[in-house]
Order: structure tokens, then sequence, then C-alpha cells
């Protein structure tokens, strides 16, 4: 049984930003596109999988291998997994949600009221 549950907000316990920016610069330039880590945040970050393909592929003049997309996804989910950085600590809070132990956003477990 689960005391508790961890919701990762897209960066609040983990900055994935760079890692996933990182591993879509190096497969693009493995398919011949040479793309540096201030190109790759410039012109994809926050954009879906789906619609960096089509743009990566205009850059690249050709389409890009079956299965690319996959393979970047499971590329950086896997980079993620081995060496993401924290993201910074949240400012304390004394919210009813809000453990007054910790400077990280930490629900309460379900049995506490």
């Amino acid at each position: 049984m689960h005391e508790f549950v961890i919701f990762d907000c897209d960066g609040v316990l983990v900055d994935s930003e760079v890692i996933s920016n990182e591993v879509l610069a190096g497969m693009l330039i493995r398919e011949g596109l040479p793309t540096t880590l201030t190109e790759a945040r410039r012109d994809y970050q926050g954009l879906l999988l789906s619609d960096i393909l089509p743009r990566a592929q205009a850059r690249l003049g050709r389409s890009l291998p079956p299965g690319w997309l996959a393979g970047c996804e499971r590329s950086a989910t896997r980079q993620t997994a081995t060496s993401a950085p924290f993201a910074p600590p949240a400012p304390r809070s004394s919210g009813p949600w809000m453990s007054s132990q910790s400077s990280w956003p930490i629900a309460r477990r379900f049995d506490e009221s």
C-alpha cells in the first residue's frame, strides 16, 4: 500500500529540459544536422516530439528514419533517469497541503488531516 503519491508536474522535482535537449541535439547531429544545445533549446524546446519531427526534417532536407521519434524519447527518458539534476527547492510554505518540515512541495499522507 502506498502512503503518498509524488507528482512531478513538468520540472517541479527534476529539471529535464537540458537533458532532453542535449539528447535531441545529439540525435540530430547523428542524422547529419549539426545542432548545439542552444539551437535545440531555441528551435525545439516546449514543442511536442511530433511537432519537432517536421521541423527537423525540413532543416535536414530529408525524412528521419522510422522510429526516430521513439528512439529520441527512449534516449531522453534513459538519460533523465540516470543523470537528471533535481530542480531547485521551492520556497517554504505553510499551506495546508505542504509539509512544514521541508522546503520541497511534499503532499501530506492520505491518512493525515
